[in-house]
C-alpha cells in the first residue's frame, strides 16, 4: 500500500513536534517572556482572596487600612483549566502612593483577609527598591500591556469593560509598579505569575483483542498548541516554545496492525475567534482486512461544536472520504459486488451530545446520551439516524467511596436509507457490539457475505463489582440482547440473547490505559448462520 503525501508531511510535523521534548517530558515549561495576551485572559471581574492593602517590605511602621472596603482588581480564572496552567501566585507589588515597593519574604504580619479582584497582570520587570521576591527564580514573568489607569473618583470602583482590550476606546500603555497611580488608598496592583503544567504526551504501546487482532499505538497528543507560533531558532523547538501556548490541541496516532491501521492527525481550535464555537479538522488513512472483502479509507473531516451547558453540547460536521472494497472473497453478493472499487462518499452530521459519566472507562453513576442525524451525498444518497444511550446507577459503595458496585444499561438503535452501500451498514459481533458471536457474526447474509443491514438494535445490561479490596480486579455478569435486519424491521427469528460473565483488570501502574478485559458469553437465541465465539477480549499496553 503506497502512502500518499499528506502522511509524508504529517511525519515531518510531528517530528518537529516531537523534538519539542518539553510538552512531553522533563520539567514543566515556564510561559515564554515574549508571549502575547490573549483576549480569553481578560474576563468578567473574578473574586479572589488576598489581604488589603498589601503589606509594604520596608521597615517601620506599615499604613493601617482605613476602609474595609475590597479592592478591585480584575483576572481570569477559567484559562488555567483550559490551557493547563497552574493556580496563579498572586503578590502584591506596590499600594496607591507607593512608585516601587513590592512584596518579599519579610512581610508576613497577619492582617485579616478581604475580597479583592485581581485588576491586572503583571509586567516583566521585577520588583524594585530592594524588595525580593516570593517567586521560584525558574518562572519568568508573563508580559503584558495594560489598559490606561482611569481616574476615578474616591469611593467609586472601575467597571466591568476595565482590562478588556477589545473595549472601545481602551488605550493600551505601559503599567507597571512605577506607573502613575491615581486609585483610592484601599487599591492595589498584584504581581501574577503562572507555571505552565506538562501539556502534552507521548504515548508508544500496543493492544491485541477479539476484533482488531494484534495493533501498535504510537501517539502524540499536545493540549496547548499553537499552529501560528513557528520557531524564530532551533533552541524554541528544542525548549518546547515553539508551536505551543494558545490552548488548541493537537493529535496525530499511527496505529499499524495485522488487520486494522489507522493514521490520524486531527487539530482542534476550542475557541474559534474567541468565541464559544469550536473547531475540529482532521485528516485519517484508514485500512481494514474483513473476512469477505479488504477496506480502505482515505478522508477528513470538518466540525463545529458548541457547549450548551458544562454537560451538554451540539455539533455539525461534514466528513469527506474515498473508500475503496477490493479482494472480494467470493462474488456469490450483488450488494457487495456493486460497491467494490472507488467510492467518493461525503456525509453531513448533525448532533447532540449528553455526558454526566463520573469516568470515561469505569463510569459508575451518571449517562451518555447521543442523538446523531447524517446525510449521505456525492456518489450515494441516503439518510441515517442513531440514538445510543447509556445509564450507569450506583448500588453500593464503602464508606471511604471505594468498592463500588453499579448496575448499567446501554442501547444503540439506528436506520439507514435504502440507498445505504454495503461499507456504511450496521454489523453486530464481537467484544464491542455483541458478545458470544465472532466479529460481526451476528450479520446479516447475502450469498454467503456478511452484507449487514439497515436496522439495529443492540443492547447491553451488566452488573460490575470489586473482587479485591483495591479494587483493581472487578468481575462483571451481563447479557446482551438484540438484532441487525437488512432492512428496518425487526425478525423474532433473528433476535439475538448472550448472557455471560467476565473480569476487569485495572493497572495503570503498569501502563495500562484501559482495563484488561475478559468476558464468556454463551448465546441462548441466534439466527441462521451466526458464528458462535464463546471467550471475547481486549488488552492493551501504553507507556
Amino acid at each position: 500500500m503506497k502512502f500518499p503525501l499528506l502522511l509524508q508531511l504529517v511525519g515531518l510535523l510531528s517530528a518537529l513536534v516531537l523534538l519539542s521534548a518539553g510538552c512531553v517530558s522533563g520539567p514543566p515549561h515556564r510561559l515564554a517572556a515574549e508571549a502575547q495576551p490573549s483576549s480569553k485572559l481578560w474576563q468578567q471581574p473574578v473574586v479572589v482572596s488576598a489581604p488589603t492593602p498589601p503589606i509594604l517590605p520596608s521597615a517601620g511602621p506599615q499604613p493601617q487600612p482605613e476602609s474595609t472596603s475590597p479592592a478591585l482588581f480584575f483576572a481570569d480564572h477559567s484559562r488555567d483549566q483550559e490551557s493547563g496552567f497552574d493556580t496563579p501566585r498572586l503578590l502584591p507589588s506596590a499600594t496607591a502612593g507607593s512608585a516601587s515597593a513590592s512584596a518579599s519574604a519579610a512581610a508576613s504580619r497577619v492582617i485579616p483577609d478581604s475580597q479583592a479582584v485581581v485588576r491586572a497582570q503583571s509586567p516583566v520587570q521585577q520588583p524594585q527598591g530592594g524588595g525580593q521576591t516570593l517567586l521560584d527564580p525558574n518562572v519568568r514573568p508573563m508580559t503584558y500591556q495594560y489598559p490606561t489607569t482611569p481616574t476615578l473618583p474616591p469611593g467609586q470602583v472601575p467597571g466591568a469593560q476595565l482590562g478588556t482590550p477589545t473595549f472601545p476606546g481602551a488605550v493600551q500603555q505601559s503599567y507597571g509598579p512605577a506607573g502613575p497611580q491615581s486609585f483610592p488608598q484601599n487599591y492595589a496592583d498584584l504581581d501574577v505569575y503562572v507555571t505552565e503544567t506538562m501539556t502534552g504526551r507521548i504515548n508508544l504501546g500496543g493492544a491485541y483483542n477479539s476484533d482488531n487482532g494484534l495493533v501498535g499505538q504510537f501517539i502524540i497528543d499536545e493540549r496547548n498548541f499553537d499552529l501560528f507560533r513557528f520557531p524564530r531558532s532551533f533552541r524554541e523547538i528544542t525548549d518546547g516554545t515553539a508551536w505551543r501556548g494558545a490552548g488548541q490541541g493537537f493529535r496525530l496516532e499511527l496505529v499499524p496492525g495485522n488487520q486494522v491501521q489507522r493514521y490520524l492527525v486531527s487539530f482542534t481550535e476550542p475557541y474559534l475567534f474567541d468565541s464559544s464555537v469550536s473547531l475540529s479538522v482532521s485528516g485519517f488513512l484508514f485500512s481494514r482486512n474483513y473476512f469477505d472483502w479488504n477496506e480502505q479509507r482515505l478522508g477528513g473531516r470538518v466540525s463545529l461544536g458548541y457547549r450548551l451547558t458544562p454537560d451538554v453540547s451540539v455539533s455539525a460536521g461534514l466528513r469527506m472520504e474515498n473508500v475503496e472494497l477490493s479482494d472480494p472473497r467470493v462474488n456469490t453478493s450483488p450488494e457487495l459486488n456493486e460497491s467494490l472499487g472507488n467510492t467518493d462518499l461525503y456525509m453531513a452530521q448533525f448532533s447532540l451530545t449528553s455526558d454526566t459519566r463520573d469516568h470515561p472507562f469505569l463510569p459508575t453513576d451518571g449517562q451518555f446520551l447521543s442523538l446523531t442525524y447524517s446525510q449521505g451525498f456525492g456518489e450515494v444518497d441516503f439518510p441515517r439516524g442513531d440514538i445510543e444511550v447509556r445509564r450507569y446507577r450506583l448500588m453500593y459503595q464503602r464508606p471511604d467511596g471505594s468498592g463500588r458496585h453499579t448496575v448499567s444499561y446501554g442501547t444503540r438503535l439506528g436506520f439507514s436509507g435504502s440507498g445505504t452501500p454495503i461499507f456504511e451498514n450496521y454489523f453486530a459481533g464481537g467484544f464491542s457490539t455483541m458478545r458470544g458471536f465472532e466479529f460481526r457474526g451476528a450479520s446479516p447474509l447475502e450469498g454467503g457475505v456478511r452484507v449487514g443491514g439497515e436496522f439495529q438494535w443492540l443492547n447491553t445490561l451488566e452488573y460490575m463489582f470489586p473482587i479485591t479490596a483495591d479494587d483493581m480486579i472487578k468481575a462483571v455478569a451481563f447479557c446482551d440482547f438484540g438484532t441487525v435486519e437488512r432492512e428496518i424491521d425487526i425478525n423474532w427469528n433473528n433476535f439475538r440473547v448472550a448472557p455471560g460473565f467476565g473480569f476487569r483488570v485495572h493497572m495503570p501502574a503498569a501502563g495500562m490505559g484501559a482495563p484488561l478485559a475478559f468476558d464468556f458469553a454463551f448465546p441462548v437465541s441466534s439466527a441462521d448462520g451466526d458464528e458462535k465465539q464463546v471467550f471475547s477480549f481486549y488488552m492493551g499496553m501504553i507507556r
